[in-house]
């Protein structure tokens, strides 16, 4: 049986904070990753290319909905023929 839950990635928002900015629409110019997410910061500030400067990014699991259909089992064990 399916079921409409909310979407566990996203907690039910549509959308995930942005990795490359930290969800703050805004990076340095010239920051350099070195290794691990460690970085090398300097320059002027810039809008974040990857997500437009939003801050944020449509999550990839419920395309924005928020919710997801999840398969559940029946309580019985069987699943009806549809």
């Amino acid at each position: 049986m399916a079921q409409v839950e909310r979407c566990s990635v996203c907690t039910g928002n549509g959308y995930i904070s942005c990795p490359i900015c930290n969800g703050k629409g805004k990076i340095r110019k010239d920051t350099d990753f070195l290794s691990n997410n460690v970085f090398k910061v300097g320059g002027d500030v810039e809008r974040c290319q990857t997500c437009q400067g939003t801050g944020k990014l449509l999550c990839k699991i419920c395309n924005g909905a928020g919710k997801i259909l999840v398969e559940k089992p029946s309580s019985t064990g069987f699943r009806p023929f549809s």
